[in-house]
């Protein structure tokens, strides 16, 4: 008479071949042998007998392992990330130009605040970042803006607001900084388009 022990057993049964085949994988990496043969219109996943309890007990701890796998897909950023930036560049800009153009506070907004590159090589740093929000005309404000808004939404979708926002800044104002110790000592600009290209860039 046959020893029950080395009798075959169907521990799995599958339409999905990959899938018997993976938790044939399972139990081969731990040492149980099996086999995936087809029966019935399916196929089977066969060990022995003696194995079917320890099979079963592995087959079970690799489910519990893996039962978040594959991860769902969910992008840390997304198209809020570039509505923030974008806003955050629109609302910056359109607000330093209400200020500069109705002189708030009874400022020089433009004498103040220009990149002047003799000055910004004295020390005057802060007009790196001051110049980008400053614009000559409605016409130079629309141009820095529509293509702020459009470059600063990507950047933003990609990057993440926080990020996105923070590098152009420091790229434009680090633009600024370059062009003073390019110029001459007399050289003077004002604009948003060093934070747009270096956008660009990013």
């Amino acid at each position: 008479m046959e020893d029950p022990r080395f009798e075959t057993v169907s521990l799995y049964g599958s339409r999905s071949k990959k899938r018997c085949m993976e938790y044939a994988l399972v139990l081969l990496a731990v040492g149980i042998r099996c086999e995936v043969l087809p029966r019935d219109g399916k196929f089977a996943l066969m060990v022995h007998a003696r194995d079917a309890g320890g099979a079963l007990e592995q087959l079970r701890l690799y489910l519990h392992e893996h039962r978040a796998w594959p991860p769902r897909f969910d992008p840390r950023f997304g198209v809020h990330d570039g509505l923030v930036c974008a806003c955050l560049y629109g609302v910056t800009i359109l607000l330093f130009d209400i200020l500069q153009r109705n002189q708030a506070f009874s400022l020089d907004w433009w004498g103040a605040g220009m990149s002047h590159a003799g000055l910004i090589r004295e020390g005057e740093w802060w007009r790196a970042v001051t110049a980008l929000a400053l614009h000559a005309d409605a016409v130079h404000l629309a141009g820095n803006l529509v293509f702020g808004l459009v470059f600063g939404f990507f950047a933003g979708d990609l990057l993440g607001w926080g990020l996105a926002w923070s590098g152009m800044l420091l790229a434009g104002a680090l633009g600024n900084v370059l062009n003073a110790f390019a110029q001459a000592p007399g050289h003077t600009s004002i604009g948003a388009s060093t934070a747009v290209f270096a956008t660009v860039g990013i």
